[in-house]
């Protein structure tokens, strides 16, 4: 066990990955330099390729930017209740929205009455409860 955590320790360090952190209620790790989710499963250990693709609502294994939030276990179906609704910046999308506020890809396009696969737009607003 004390061989795990220095060894853990070390490569976050060593490497300045991530910072480990909670959003909306769930563990996460928020990126502090890009990545690929092989990069972060490494870094992580215990963590399964399979199921970060599975939690993160990815299919591949895509480069996910510095500031972007990786989770561990399954997200929610609305954000925290602080957070009601968002207005998208130019270069958002549907799934960095989905990820900075801790809910599934699935939820925010329900929750926006929005076909799955509909782009996110400057300006538009999208509901998050």
């Amino acid at each position: 066990p004390d061989n795990y955590t220095a060894q853990r320790n070390s490569y976050n360090d060593d490497n300045e990955l991530y910072t480990e952190t909670t959003n909306n209620g769930r563990k996460c790790y928020r990126l502090k330099r890009d990545a690929n989710l092989h990069q972060v499963a490494r870094a992580l250990h215990k963590t399964n390729m399979k199921m970060l693709l599975y939690y993160n609502d990815m299919y591949k294994d895509n480069t996910l930017r510095a500031g972007t939030f990786v989770y561990v276990s399954k997200k929610r179906g609305k954000a925290d209740e602080r957070y009601r609704s968002y207005m998208v910046k130019e270069g958002d999308s549907m799934h960095s929205v989905a990820q900075q506020f801790g809910i599934t890809l699935k939820a925010l396009y329900k929750l926006n009455n929005l076909p799955y696969g509909t782009p996110a737009e400057d300006g538009m607003t999208l509901f998050l409860q």
